[in-house]
């Protein structure tokens, strides 16, 4: 209704969205896509959606992106000063860390992340997981974790909010995996120089998922078997020799922080 009123006015009609996420080709479809129509130019978050909109026959000038951020600034004088405590957290501090930040819910599907070091652990390769968050399944984790005997191997922080605590908590990891979409949490760990591994079905992905690139700033693995085809891919990247700390870093200095987006909107206001 106020897009209406405000092109009856006269006005330009400027949306920011996520756009569509997927293929919709049903009513509910139908209805997004007149409802997109209504706007003289679109701001979506990622190609993705960008791609989605250009195919149901939406002029590519029309729709920008915008991308997404954080606490850029912040986040950045806390990486300038280059503060990293040690962290001991485990039985063995000297085993490669993998980990999550985030709710845990169902839809995060953290269990598979266990599931995963269970198989690592049963063909002798040695590696640790860090939880960092709170939410309905954490009891059920733990228990699942006692279950198969991984406690020495596991270690739940729990919620933090503190930014310095998160920088040094994403800095003991030499990657995070996010099992379910990813979201912020590719931003948050690539702001710190950390990779990223989530799956390769981005119509049920977050925008951020862009920020990935395979080899460089992290990895997809494959939606439909995540447990054996993580098993495969996470020794390489707790193995790695590399610094991929420096790309990370580019891809959210050149995208991904609000100085970019205010360009991007001031231009097309």
């Amino acid at each position: 209704l106020g897009a209406l009123i405000a092109k009856l006015s006269g006005k330009k009609v400027i949306y920011w969205s996520h756009g569509f996420i997927k293929q919709e080709n049903n009513i509910k479809g139908f209805i997004r896509t007149m409802f997109y129509k209504l706007a003289d130019e679109i701001l979506v978050y990622g190609q993705w959606a960008k791609d989605i909109l250009i195919s149901k026959g939406f002029d590519k000038n029309r729709v920008k992106l915008i991308y997404n951020s954080l606490n850029f600034d912040y986040q950045n004088k806390i990486i300038q000063q280059k503060v990293v405590e040690s962290i001991s957290l485990f039985e063995n501090s000297d085993l490669p860390v993998f980990g999550f930040i985030g709710r845990i819910t169902p839809q995060k599907k953290v269990v598979q992340l266990i599931k995963v070091l269970k198989l690592l652990i049963d063909r002798s390769y040695y590696c640790n997981l860090l939880i960092i968050g709170d939410g309905v399944q954490l009891n059920f984790l733990k228990e699942f974790v006692e279950l198969n005997e991984l406690d020495k191997y596991v270690h739940f922080y729990g919620p933090c909010y503190e930014e310095e605590k998160v920088y040094q908590l994403l800095s003991s990891m030499k990657v995070l995996v996010s099992p379910g979409e990813v979201g912020l949490t590719a931003i948050h760990a690539l702001t710190y120089g950390i990779p990223v591994l989530t799956h390769d079905k981005f119509d049920a992905q977050m925008p951020e998922f862009e920020t990935i690139i395979p080899g460089l700033t992290g990895d997809f693995f494959n939606f439909y078997d995540p447990i054996n085809s993580l098993v495969m891919m996470l020794p390489k990247w707790l193995e790695s020799t590399c610094d991929n700390s420096k790309q990370c870093h580019e891809v959210i200095n050149k995208y991904y922080n609000p100085y970019t987006q205010l360009e991007i909107f001031n231009k097309v206001v």
